[in-house]
């Protein structure tokens, strides 16, 4: 409250800890005059924690996929799931209301990687998966996704939803393309994070 930020930034994961940040947040100032943007935190989360007595009614999440009703391979996917779901037994409640951003993620690596093996297997062993991945693009919802060159890591759109009063995350910001992946954050030179990561290797 001193600080007066525009908006608090959270990466928090899991339930108990998302509760317990919220209670405590909002305690002392609303999402009216300080909103939050979490990264970890979709419409079935919201829904548990709505009905835990902690509602996100007014805060921000940020994905890469969030539902568009005129995307017609997301519904195409849909369907096949819940057809899949449904025959392999899986009861209708424990069933999520729709596509989410992580399965969307998981869609799109199992295609990726398919192709990938495909091109190593006809390669005879003269590529390698990550040089097979490395440049490769998919068809996914919300548009065509690709790996970076360079790092490997996905080109994809943000999309940014607002919290509605029934636990609904309801799109307010989309990009118009894919954004470059940056997985070295820039307060820090790429050699810095590298020498970070080997010395968490070797503990």
């Amino acid at each position: 409250r001193r600080a007066r930020p525009s908006v608090v930034v959270s990466t928090l994961n899991g339930l108990a800890g998302n509760m317990a940040f919220f209670a405590s947040l909002r305690a002392v100032i609303s999402a009216a005059e300080l909103p939050s943007l979490s990264f970890s935190i979709g419409a079935p989360e919201a829904r548990a924690m709505s009905r835990l007595g902690q509602p996100l009614m007014g805060e921000y999440a940020g994905w890469t996929w969030l539902p568009d009703a005129n995307d017609a391979e997301a519904d195409s996917l849909w369907t096949s799931f819940r057809l899949w779901a449904t025959a392999a037994g899986v009861a209708r409640a424990e069933l999520p209301d729709g596509l989410t951003d992580p399965m969307v993620s998981a869609i799109a690596g199992v295609r990726l990687w398919a192709r990938a093996a495909s091109a190593v297997a006809m390669g005879g062993g003269g590529v390698t998966l990550s040089a097979a991945l490395a440049g490769s693009s998919t068809p996914a919802p919300g548009g065509r996704l690709f790996v970076d060159r360079e790092n490997q890591h996905l080109w994809h759109p943000l999309v940014v939803g607002q919290f509605g009063a029934d636990a609904q995350l309801n799109p307010v910001f989309r990009t118009a393309l894919a954004q470059r992946p940056r997985p070295y954050p820039a307060f820090r030179s790429r050699a810095s994070w590298e020498r970070i990561l080997a010395a968490a290797d070797s503990a």
